[in-house]
């Protein structure tokens, strides 16, 4: 029997793994930089996302010598602009080595072949390192497409991206800080909103926690800041549903539109209120509620919503430019890194390549003949949650030529439930969760702002106090 060559094996196993996740485009042999001629075996694609080289051969000593060496040669050169999908260069390759017994494989068993076996080794190679950093990981393609989309998160990019969110928010939280000076009213009402302070009372809270405009306010620097934020999230949100003509939101504009040299390069109010009540009349309300009711809070300074709209606008379509997949996930690592009064609160946030890890533990396969149902009773920004639900609609994917959007709906409404004390957390929990598939409808979620603290007094006068989750108990 003829040798099989790599190649052969190669094209074979992009044709198992472009099955295992509808979102891949992956070609084979491309030549994929501007310069040197380099050819890739294959190259992953997925808009938003980095995308990811293979290199494969038979596993020998000397080629997994050879592989490291040739993946780390594709940093040199700038990708061709139809492979830009987040940044200019190649930042991780897949070096694969197939068994040995391979090459005496027929062409008809190849696929058969790569499904049964376990003893595919590879080894993800970055700019930053590799994994595993010592020795070949050893699995099934599963495995590999599982690594493959774990090396295809742009890190870098987010966290560059999340700098700037901050910016914005901390220069429009500044301007909130103004317009709550000036009419108290307005702090009254996000205190109402987010179930936060505005105004300090507490003397533990540092010059650093707060916004002090004169000696008679001091105004909580972290809940002026968590409503541009979820201001902010929301408008990201109207981008991915704007003009969704078969959702009935053909009349919702662009981020663009907002701020288009027409209407003087500034968000009008009155244009922002129309197209969220177009937006919650569909549903959305766990992400637009809120949001709507802190602009109009806002609104009762005449002179400063329109800077302040604008500001929180620019720095959405800012993000949204950026084409990164996992734009939603900002708001959470915004979020982390708002909060002030974590050892007050107990918020901790978790990273999403923590999620990740935790999510492939909690469930390494799906259950056979159903889905399963997902809980979060302390969810904050629902890291946790769309962990698991990305490792599951992966799974789901990887059974070969499925789409997760048409399980979206479900999920959202029947098979996951998050709760929290927060109102900005279950914001940022049902934007994550609902933005996998922005634009699928979705009804009643079960993403709950949980009860906490004291409450209207009860039927027999005695105060009533609630303890969030465990009310549900």
């Amino acid at each position: 029997m003829s040798n099989q060559r790599e190649t052969t094996i190669t094209r074979k196993l992009v044709d198992i793994l472009e099955k295992m996740r509808h979102r891949w485009d992956i070609e084979v042999e491309v030549n994929a930089f501007t310069e040197g001629g380099d050819t890739l075996d294959a190259l992953v694609i997925e808009r938003g996302r980095e995308p990811v080289g293979i290199e494969a051969k038979f596993a020998t000593t000397t080629n997994a010598t050879k592989l490291i060496k040739q993946a780390e040669s594709r940093f040199v050169h700038e990708l061709e602009t139809e492979y830009r999908t987040v940044g200019n260069m190649l930042n991780n390759v897949m070096s694969i080595m197939y068994p040995d017994k391979f090459k005496r494989v027929a062409g008809r068993d190849i696929e058969k072949y790569l499904r049964a076996t376990d003893n595919l080794h590879y080894k993800l190679v970055s700019r930053h390192g590799q994994f595993p950093q010592n020795g070949w990981a050893k699995g099934k393609v599963t495995d590999i497409a599982n690594a493959l989309y774990v090396g295809a998160m742009p890190t870098s990019h987010l966290e560059q991206a999340v700098d700037e969110m901050e910016r914005s928010i901390d220069t429009a939280a500044n301007l909130i800080a103004d317009a709550v000076t000036e009419h108290p009213a307005i702090g009254s009402a996000i205190e109402e909103i987010l179930h936060q302070a505005v105004f300090v009372t507490d003397e533990k809270i540092s010059h650093q926690e707060m916004f002090a405009r004169d000696k008679n306010v001091k105004i909580h620097v972290q809940t002026l800041r968590m409503a541009a934020l979820i201001i902010t999230d929301a408008f990201v949100f109207q981008s991915a549903l704007a003009g969704k003509e078969e959702l009935g939101l053909g009349t919702v504009r662009s981020l663009s539109r907002l701020i288009s040299p027409l209407t003087g390069g500034s968000v009008d109010y009155a244009d922002v209120i129309r197209d969220w009540n177009t937006i919650l009349n569909v549903n959305y309300a766990p992400i637009f509620k809120d949001a709507r009711e802190l602009v109009e809070a806002l609104a009762t300074d005449d002179s400063l919503v329109k800077p302040i709209l604008t500001i929180v606008c620019e720095a959405a379509k800012n993000l949204v430019d950026t084409g990164l997949a996992q734009i939603h996930e900002l708001a959470g690592m915004v979020f982390q890194k708002l909060i002030t009064d974590r050892r007050y609160i107990k918020a901790n946030y978790t990273l999403p390549t923590s999620a990740t890890l935790l999510s492939a533990l909690v469930l390494p396969k799906l259950p056979e003949g159903k889905l399963p149902k997902i809980a979060d009773f302390a969810c904050g920004t629902g890291a946790l949650l769309s962990g698991v639900y990305q490792r599951l609609l992966m799974l789901y994917e990887q059974q070969g030529e499925k789409n997760g959007r048409d399980i979206h709906r479900q999920m959202l409404e029947e098979n996951i439930g998050g709760a929290d004390v927060m109102p900005n957390a279950t914001h940022l929990t049902a934007a994550l969760l609902a933005s996998t598939n922005a634009d699928v409808k979705i009804g009643r979620t079960r993403i709950l702002t949980a009860p906490y603290g004291k409450q209207e007094e009860s039927q027999q006068k005695n105060t009533a106090f609630a303890v969030g989750s465990l009310e549900l108990l």
